[in-house]
């Protein structure tokens, strides 16, 4: 066999074949070209050929293997399987194993450092490596020239850094037949691709479902509308996808809270049998939950409290007109007794409320509501403790959870309204700080005044990291998003700080020190709340409040 440079990897090997031109190609870049590969006559597949069977259709690696190789025992479990390794041969194997039980070694990577399963075995020129410096290696990208990582195995062997590996995956998915891609979304490619660090893009792209509806919106077989989105079943990888291009205005802004609540009216009144009823449960939360919620300036329905709390109410309609429909009952067959028996469950009072409202129930009362006063207050040493200790320990927890634990302990500041501060709530003015909580400002002591001034403490990561604006002194995992409520009140919690104890406690001094009307303004409470604070306290301030209020 004659020896040339090969035109491929320009190396001096033994010529297997010549190309169309002419040109010498050695065996292994002949049969890593593509042009060379063709349909497998066993999975169909079309790979690179490794023999032919009797009637010269070609067999890929795997399927001659199972096809020729035959099946033995597996020294370990006993299964017959196509052995992976061989006891006696150059491996130094001591046992025959299949697929069932062979595991590549754990050892230290040559490239890495670290102990990984072995991909490639040490040789006498090179050592262990791993499958992320086997595939990976540390070299210059034949695209950029950047030295860092390249991706070695591709199919023209020319090695290309993760970010232009990221480029070519995303721009096959984006790019339509004419070359172009849609001006909507070309923000979420800037942001996918100038990812910190590349290798999140190409794991989103391969394992995330959003990628896939991402494609669909690129070649136009989804509308690229709020509706396509919210018929794909639900999942964290469609409303992070929702986020994405809402943040780069691709799709406008909407209630999400309000738009699932929605939903979740519609599949409840679907299933409830009864068309009577179907329609008297979607006229119940259509016009008055859902109605209730959006026109609920003072306290936004975005809060995702105001939604759990809708839904409740919702079910528990509809699980009542479900079992008085198996009584062969409605409505209006109710008596008192019927009533105050169902009002021992807090979520029917709503709907119960209402049906009396439209004259669908008649001849009863509904007692009123009684104001409970609160139960849990936290010590008031123990709170003072939390609040010197977050002040001035820097150790004690982030800036962030120091700060939203400061507004709790010292201002009696609900968790759902602290994750919705934005940087408009705090201001400078004349060498002070000013946060607006309720109709007035309120100023900041010089401790809290700088926790506020490093906020917000860090961006979030990822793709959503490069689309997000810097509004919120809490910012969430999704882009443009603040923190959820309930993860920020688990942080707070971890720190000892259990907020409606400490709120309580919080707000009872408050109402001793100061009249009810500035307890209002200053910290965004209902003046009758602030009142009854007020009262509770054994204040004096009653009657300023009263007359500061008319």
């Amino acid at each position: 066999m004659s020896r040339a440079i090969c035109a491929g990897c320009e190396r001096d090997k033994p010529v297997y074949r010549r190309m169309p031109d002419g040109r010498p190609r050695c065996r292994n870049c002949h049969h890593r070209d593509p042009a060379t590969w063709e349909p497998c006559g066993g999975c169909g597949q079309t790979k690179r050929v490794n023999a032919r069977a009797a009637d010269g259709t070609a067999r890929c690696m795997n399927c001659y293997r199972k096809s020729c190789q035959p099946k033995l025992p597996c020294d370990r479990c006993g299964e017959l399987a196509h052995p992976v390794v061989r006891a006696g041969r150059r491996g130094g194997h001591t046992e025959t194993l299949g697929p069932c039980c062979y595991r590549n070694e754990n050892r230290l990577c040559g490239g890495c450092g670290r102990i990984r399963r072995v991909r490639v075995k040490a040789t006498a020129n090179s050592a262990d490596l791993c499958g992320t410096c086997h595939q990976a290696a540390i070299t210059a990208c034949t695209r950029c020239g950047t030295v860092t990582r390249c991706r070695g195995t591709t199919t023209a062997r020319q090695p290309i850094c993760w970010r232009c590996h990221l480029t070519d995956r995303f721009d096959e998915l984006l790019v339509q037949p004419d070359g172009t891609i849609l001006p909507a979304l070309k923000p979420i490619r800037d942001a996918v691709l100038s990812v910190d660090n590349p290798a999140t893009g190409l794991r989103w792209l391969g394992r995330s479902r959003g990628a896939t509806l991402l494609a669909q919106l690129a070649a136009e077989q989804l509308p690229l509308t709020h509706d396509a989105l919210d018929q794909q079943p639900p999942g964290f990888s469609v409303e992070h996808l929702r986020r994405m291009l809402v943040a780069a205005g691709a799709l406008p802004e909407r209630n999400e809270h309000l738009a699932r609540l929605e939903a979740f009216a519609q599949r409840t009144a679907d299933a409830i049998d009864t068309p009577q009823d179907r329609r008297l449960l979607r006229s119940y939360a259509t016009w008055h939950v859902i109605h209730r919620l959006r026109n609920d300036r003072p306290r936004p329905a975005t809060w995702p409290a105001s939604g759990y709390r809708a839904r409740h109410e919702i079910t528990a309609a509809a699980r009542l007109l479900t079992d008085l429909r198996q009584q062969d009952r409605s409505l209006d067959t109710l008596h008192q007794a019927d009533i105050d028996a169902y009002l021992t469950s807090s979520a029917l009072r709503s709907f119960l409320t209402w049906a009396t409202s439209r004259k669908i129930i008649t001849g009863v009362q509904l007692p009123k509501r009684r104001t409970t006063q609160p139960l849990r207050f936290a010590a008031d040493e123990h709170r003072w403790h939390l609040a010197r200790t977050l002040l001035n320990d820097d150790a004690s927890a982030t800036v962030s959870d120091r700060f939203a634990g400061l507004l709790v302990l010292l201002y009696a500041q609900p968790v759902t309204r602290i994750a919705r501060l934005t940087t408009g709530h705090v201001r400078q003015a004349d060498g002070i700080t000013l946060l607006t909580i309720g109709t007035a400002a309120l100023q900041l002591p010089s401790p809290l005044a700088d926790l506020a001034a490093r906020l917000p403490e860090r961006r979030p990561v990822g793709m959503a990291g490069n689309l997000h604006t810097n509004q919120w002194l809490f910012p969430g995992r999704q882009p443009d998003r603040p923190a959820d409520p309930a993860t920020l009140m688990h942080r707070l919690n971890a720190l000892g700080i259990h907020t409606r104890d400490n709120r309580n406690t919080a707000m009872l001094q408050l109402a001793a020190e100061l009249p009810a009307v500035v307890i209002a303004d200053l910290l965004g409470v209902h003046i009758g709340t602030a009142t009854r604070w007020v009262h509770e306290s054994s204040g004096n301030w009653t009657t300023y409040a009263g007359k500061h209020s008319q």
